[in-house]
């Protein structure tokens, strides 16, 4: 998608020339994109002779749909969705839609992959109204199964919606994978201030998504949380990619660190490690100057140290 892999490459000029005090940003621009270039060639006999790996028809066609979805504007344009959809592209047909509404979205909540979930999540935050909203957790709330249940904890955490019905779902719940939702969530609402120091103890236990504990940390303006995502301490980052490319928490990433550079989900995976090791010199870079808004729950650079803006600021 040349669009987007230009205005990255613009940003990885911009993160060049603050890091290394380069003055000719074009110059630094068209060296990334000459690497860069190769990945995004939709010739499949090109893409055969530079070992990018092929892809069957289906998925193919599956990816390029999903492809045009992420890049489409919210509200764009008039699309349908049909049972047999994947739930990833459902959640982007309904951000991008002009009609559809929560129940085409639904499904999505119970997927059994927490980046569709948390997308599904921030969609319906951004698509719906508050009253919507308050319904939808409502009703997920009461689903027999248990990933509809965390996502209803989740959406009503972002929501800011009521905690009392967090609180009341936590007395009766019995099952621990959705307990400890619905204790991240009231964290999230600053409901449950003790669980922070608890909270990155669940990243050492396989059946909790690591995804949801980093970003109900991040949420919480715990820039540890940061610390640990972009692995300031050195060491592998291929973990990154994967969380931000495979788990789709380049979402959050966007929400929650506006500032920070692109991440292409679309691209080849050389390529989006190369993007990941041009995130972390930005975050390293950039740390001390982050700002934390605890209205917004967003981080942003404000160039005077590190700190918190509270509520009432």
């Amino acid at each position: 998608i040349p669009g987007m892999r230009e205005g990255a490459l613009m940003q990885l000029a911009m993160v060049y020339r603050s890091a290394r005090d380069e003055p000719d940003a074009d110059r630094v621009a068209a060296a990334a994109a000459s690497r860069l270039a190769p990945y995004y060639v939709e010739d499949e006999r090109v893409r055969a002779e530079i070992g990018v790996p092929q892809w069957t028809d289906t998925a193919n066609r599956q990816w390029r749909q999903l492809a045009v979805f992420e890049n489409l504007p919210a509200r764009s344009v008039d699309v349908e969705t049909h049972l047999d959809m994947p739930d990833l592209i459902r959640v982007h047909a309904v951000r991008v839609s002009t009609s559809l509404t929560s129940d085409d979205l639904f499904s999505a909540f119970a997927s059994n992959k927490p980046g569709v979930r948390h997308a599904a999540c921030l969609v319906a935050a951004d698509r719906f109204e508050a009253a919507t909203n308050d319904q939808l957790v409502d009703r997920l709330l009461r689903q027999f199964t248990d990933e509809y249940r965390m996502s209803g904890a989740l959406l009503a955490a972002i929501c800011d919606g009521n905690p009392e019905r967090l609180r009341k779902r936590l007395e009766r719940e019995t099952v621990w994978l959705v307990r400890q939702h619905l204790l991240l969530a009231l964290m999230m609402m600053g409901e449950q201030p003790d669980f922070v120091g608890q909270a990155p103890a669940l990243l050492t236990r396989p059946t909790m998504p690591e995804s949801t504990v980093r970003w109900a940390l991040i949420h919480a303006g715990q820039i540890e949380a940061l610390d640990d995502l972009f692995n300031v301490f050195g060491g592998d980052t291929g973990h990154m990619r994967q969380l931000l490319a495979d788990d789709r928490f380049v979402y959050l990433l966007e929400r929650y660190l506006p500032g920070a550079p692109p991440f292409d989900v679309q691209a080849d995976p050389r390529v989006q490690q190369f993007q990941v090791d041009v995130l972390r010199a930005w975050y390293l870079i950039n740390r001390r100057n982050l700002t934390f808004d605890e209205t917004s729950h967003q981080w942003h650079l404000n160039h005077q140290g590190t700190k918190v803006i509270k509520r009432n600021e």
